[in-house]
């Protein structure tokens, strides 16, 4: 068992009664503290959390996530084609990335490979049945991938 001399728990009950006083301001009114002597009208600052709580402001900037999911389609669509060795130049047109084969028989075999980018909204239990990337062929060796209207939101609701 601790044993403590009786100076020692004097001193110890003394600094613990001192630091009890100096918070006695905060619990009157400001008026009633100022009738009192100018040493003792000093106040404990209080922090965020005692003061009544902060608060946070999130927001989605959803212009920079629809350039994000633009941007990674538009690497997903290279590593696919480049994994299936398809000869291929592409470019960002707003939402859309646009694919341009070097031989446009492949465009059959490509499709399917693509396909598998487009992901349903809300993850793979999402009940709605919407895809994530529209994937078009326009003809001629050119395919476009287009961010559907209900994908940005979703990632932006995800990025929250």
């Amino acid at each position: 068992m601790l044993f403590f001399s009786r100076w020692k728990a004097a001193a110890i009950v003394l600094t613990a009664l001192i630091v009890c006083l100096a918070a006695v301001p905060n619990f009157f009114l400001e008026r009633t503290v100022l009738t009192w002597p100018k040493w003792m009208q000093s106040r404990v600052v209080l922090g965020l959390d005692l003061q009544g709580g902060s608060h946070i402001l999130l927001q989605v900037d959803i212009a920079d996530v629809r350039r994000q999911k633009v941007e990674a389609l538009r690497d997903d669509v290279r590593r696919v084609l480049r994994d299936a060795r398809v000869a291929n130049t592409n470019s960002v047109r707003g939402d859309t990335v646009e694919v341009r084969l070097r031989d446009p028989e492949n465009a059959a075999q490509t499709l399917p490979k693509l396909r598998d980018l487009s992901q349903p909204v809300g993850g793979l239990l999402g009940a709605s049945g919407q895809r994530s990337v529209d994937i078009v062929d326009v003809g001629g060796g050119v395919i476009r991938l287009a961010l559907t209207e209900r994908a940005i939101p979703e990632r932006g609701r995800q990025a929250l």
